[in-house]
């Protein structure tokens, strides 16, 4: 299971707090056994000065203090094994007895031996115990102090990360983040604020486009699939209108396409520079919406749109004029005996629908279909105008540079 950065802080603490123990101890104990060996050799120092000095007469093997014997020749003490030439001092272990030898050069020529035996004597050795319950209780004392730090730490540093991770997990984080940004001091901290605020808004930004996206096909596909349905019964009832039935799932499986390709640009990264002109594509359109016009009783009036060119892919165009003629039928003030005359007209850069509109309705003369429109023009930096003015509703599509 992950730690949290608090019991990450305890644990480093104390593993601190035990490892300079540790460290203390061994250096200790090898400092007491420096001092302990110093001790030893300055008493045999000390023995070897009177020797030399005041030529006491000594008898070999004589004790002259205890555990300190005294060979008045090298050769015949029970050391003469570990003896080299040019070496005074020497340590070794026998029989589990422990020894500190001295070399002693005499008048002479010869050289006597001082055999000083500190098993008895090494208490540091006999304190190991008693140094072990000490470092122990060290090591408690200094780790409750190591804890009360890291409580202390966590506190004064580890609380506004602390806030930020509550702000993470909170139902509304967005919101909570932005508080925190205002309240916490510390610039590292920004930071990572910055960072989740700018994932969230890429985050809410792509679940819009998801929605848009969404919601905008469903709405687009409905008409030709039921198109395409129309003409698979079509031709399940009438075997012998099968070629009529074929042409209506052909024009249905086709405005299929242009909607789902010009729909894929609201996820593309993708950049579009060509012109695209606007009459064959507005003729498609008119053609598809043939039986529509006559079975409202209305007139479509084109208007300079040869030479007008679109920078947006073919298949945008198509969705775009399709829904602008789609909302100028459901929207047009016109009935069976008042038809309505739908106008099509091309500006320099654009195109304008305009369709009579009655300023008594409720309605403020468009639907869902022109916010469909309005997101594919603005993935290309297009924009939708629309305004009423003299009993006439007009729909413009121009660069978001232009006024309009």
């Amino acid at each position: 299971m992950a730690r949290s950065l608090n019991q990450k802080l305890h644990r480093a603490m104390l593993m601190l707090v035990l490892g300079m123990t540790v460290v203390f101890a061994a250096l200790s104990l090898v400092s007491l056994f420096v001092v302990e060996d110093n001790f030893f050799d300055h008493e045999l120092a000390r023995q070897a000065d009177h020797i030399t000095n005041a030529h006491p007469v000594l008898v070999n093997g004589q004790e002259i203090s205890q555990d300190m014997v005294f060979y008045r020749n090298v050769e015949q003490s029970p050391f003469a094994d570990v003896v080299t030439p040019g070496r005074l001092t020497y340590e070794l272990a026998r029989d589990s007895e422990y020894y500190h030898l001295r070399v002693v050069p005499l008048p002479d020529t010869t050289s006597a031996l001082l055999a000083f035996r500190v098993t008895e004597r090494m208490l540091v050795n006999r304190s190991l115990p008693e140094l072990a319950t000490v470092y122990t209780l060290i090591f408690l004392v200094v780790a409750g102090i190591a804890v009360l730090i890291a409580r202390r730490l966590s506190r004064n540093v580890l609380t506004p990360f602390n806030r930020l991770v509550d702000a993470v997990k909170a139902p509304h984080t967005s919101g909570r983040v932005n508080e925190l940004e205002m309240d916490i001091a510390e610039q590292d901290l920004h930071a990572v604020i910055q960072a989740l605020q700018q994932a969230w808004t890429e985050r809410e930004q792509s679940l819009s486009e998801q929605l848009a996206f969404n919601r905008g096909i469903s709405h687009e596909l409905r008409t030709p699939l039921h198109v395409a349905k129309q003409a698979l019964e079509l031709r399940q009832t009438y075997p012998q209108q099968g070629d009529k039935a074929d042409a209506r799932l052909d024009k249905a499986l086709r405005r299929m396409e242009n909607i789902s390709n010009a729909f894929l640009w609201l996820s593309s990264q993708s950049q579009w520079t060509d012109p695209t002109a606007l009459k064959p594509e507005l003729d498609q359109v008119l053609e598809t919406y043939h039986n529509e016009i006559q079975k409202r009783n209305l007139s479509v009036q084109v208007q300079d749109t040869v030479t007008t060119s679109l920078i947006l892919p073919p298949d945008v165009v198509t969705v775009v004029l399709s829904n602008l003629l789609a909302n100028a039928f459901s929207h047009c003030n016109c009935g069976p005996g008042n038809p309505g005359t739908i106008s099509i007209s091309a500006t320099e850069q654009g195109v304008i629908v305009s369709n009579p509109f009655d300023p008594a309705s409720p309605t403020p003369g468009f639907g869902l279909g022109m916010q469909i429109v309005e997101q594919l023009l603005a993935r290309f930096d297009y924009q939708l105008l629309t305004h009423r003015e003299q009993q006439q509703f007009h729909a413009t599509v121009c660069p978001i540079t232009m006024t309009g």
